[in-house]
């Protein structure tokens, strides 16, 4: 979980490049909102993001 954000990392094998989670955290921040994932593993996954309204 420490590494998912980071640019290029990825789990998976072929032509994916890591980029999707970086780019979708640094638009969020620079719009000035936020986004954070937990993970349980056996109960899944959950990405929010959060803007100011």
């Amino acid at each position: 979980m420490d590494k998912i954000i980071q640019p290029f990392f990825t789990t998976k094998s072929g032509p994916h490049n890591g980029l999707g989670l970086t780019a979708v955290s640094q638009m969020v921040q620079a719009l000035g909102g936020s986004f954070s994932i937990t993970s349980k593993p056996g109960n899944g996954t959950v990405a929010s993001i959060l803007f100011p309204i």
